[in-house]
């Protein structure tokens, strides 16, 4: 399907993400649809019956590799006719049966259909055997982040990152004027300004990277009540953790109904600080752009504003601001909440958990509008120089510290009573105040030798820590 196509297919969808922003987003429908849960469903109850063939209290006929891997298949191979069949199941009914009103029951229904009239008809009875709808969900949801966010969100954060490490090194001996509190302050470089964020997301993909996610599958209230009356001299405890290890997670043993949600809980605060890094780093952004000091270069066919037709409108980072808000607000709610239950389980999580997809959808277009942003800028050097060297008061801090440093007290006040006056001295002014100072002869040489612009400390090798401390990133997610 071509992109023209995936976007008229979307003109009817009422969300930004699916309708808007449908052909950033599209790749998620593969790992949060309604579809990709029950395809997710589907495989922790395969794995479940292969499991278990390999237990002989159980007593099932051993299954070959040949054999698993024709159950395997019936996730792998799983598309829409499966979860259109699960849907019937669901809210209309199928094969006499339903409707269940029950989506966890209708994957149940569904496979036991695709086994009967084949040789694993004996496998039937045993499907979701000792679960409980929670056991199928937890881990179907884990799967669904933990690919989710390897294939499809973390590349773009990578992305970003890769561009940012590529203008903190172009850029990095690019004197600019930094403002704080929105005055002029002391000179940095463009590129030391950008390996700040590139070092602030690095530091948050290495917190990503220690956030492995937990399961649960221990039956209706957590105490493998029914496992044990079923089969008693199964080491259940032992079962289940191998078989939530399996699917790459830590096992929770201690739960009720519902497995504790923390660490999903510590991944989407990871996630919102990232976030809130893009919208920083876009606010920056920004404020470059509006002051000429980053340009955009001008594609011919977009317009920038629908009456004014000289304006080329930085839309693509303040859109990412939006949608960040949006990420964030859902995030928030998740964070909130999810670790929240009425004694031992209610639903209320359900529709916070189908909106997992939504949050980071929003999060994923910030990223990728922010990203695209960037390839289609650049720096404007000679206006950043000459606002640097049309503010030369600010070298009164190098001014007060070298007096300092040479045993002068009151050098801050020397300073302070000339340069808070409300005019821009030029050096030739400043070497007009520096002579009329009680200082040596030495130190007036050393203060009249200084550049504004080439006063700009470690800026350099800060780059370069930065640069070497994203390098050394293992970018594997897993």
């Amino acid at each position: 399907m071509n992109e023209k196509t995936i976007y008229f297919n979307s003109l009817k969808n009422f969300t930004a993400a699916e309708g808007r922003h449908c052909l950033i987003t599209a790749p998620l429908r593969e790992y949060f649809s309604e579809h990709a849960l029950h395809k997710y469903r589907a495989l922790v109850e395969i794995k479940h019956l292969i499991k278990m063939s390999k237990n002989p209290e159980f007593k099932l006929p051993a299954l070959t590799p040949e054999d698993q891997q024709e159950l395997m298949n019936l996730f792998e191979q799983f598309d829409e006719s499966g979860s259109q069949a699960i849907a019937e199941y669901d809210h209309f009914g199928r094969n006499n049966i339903g409707p269940t009103e029950h989506d966890v029951k209708s994957v149940e229904l569904y496979l036991a259909e695709k086994l009967k009239c084949t040789k694993y008809n004996y496998l039937i009875p045993w499907i979701h055997f000792g679960f409980t709808s929670e056991d199928v969900n937890n881990i179907a949801y884990n799967c669904m982040l933990k690919e989710g966010l390897e294939k499809v969100w973390y590349p773009q954060l990578i992305e970003l990152c890769n561009h940012l490490k590529e203008l903190s090194l172009e850029q990095k001996d690019t004197p600019l004027l930094s403002r704080t509190h929105g005055q002029p302050a002391s000179p940095t470089t463009f590129g030391k300004e950008m390996a700040v964020f590139l070092q602030r997301f690095t530091n948050e993909i290495k917190e990503l990277k220690k956030i492995k996610l937990s399961s649960k599958m221990n039956g209706a209230v957590g105490n493998y009540n029914a496992h044990i009356v079923s089969h008693p001299k199964v080491d259940w405890i032992k079962y289940s953790q191998e078989f939530v290890e399996e699917f790459g997670f830590d096992v929770e043993l201690l739960t009720n109904q519902r497995g504790p949600k923390n660490k999903i809980v510590q991944l989407f605060q990871t996630i919102m600080r990232a976030n809130n890094i893009l919208k920083d780093f876009n606010i920056d952004l920004w404020l470059y752009v509006s002051k000429d000091l980053v340009l955009q270069r001008k594609v011919p066919t977009h317009v920038g504003s629908s009456v004014m037709p000289h304006k080329i409108n930085p839309w693509l980072i303040e859109c990412s601001e939006g949608n960040i808000e949006v990420s964030n607000a859902l995030l928030e709610v998740f964070c909130r909440e999810l670790e929240v239950s009425r004694l031992q389980r209610d639903l209320s999580d359900h529709d916070l958990e189908r909106n997992y997809g939504t949050a980071l959808s929003y999060s994923l277009v910030a990223f990728n509008y922010s990203t695209n942003f960037l390839g289609m800028v650049y720096v404007n050097k000679d206006l950043m120089l000459h606002e640097l060297k049309e503010n030369q008061k600010i070298m009164s801090e190098a001014y007060q510290t070298i007096l300092r440093a040479k045993g002068c007290a009151d050098a801050y006040n020397l300073f302070k009573d000339q340069f808070r006056e409300n005019f821009q001295p030029d050096q030739q002014k400043i070497n007009e105040i520096i002579d009329q100072m009680e200082i040596d002869e030495e130190t007036k040489l050393q203060l009249k030798s200084l550049k504004v612009e080439e006063y700009l400390g470690e800026t350099e090798k800060l780059v370069k820590i930065a640069i070497k401390n994203y390098n050394e990133l293992d970018f594997n997610w897993a």
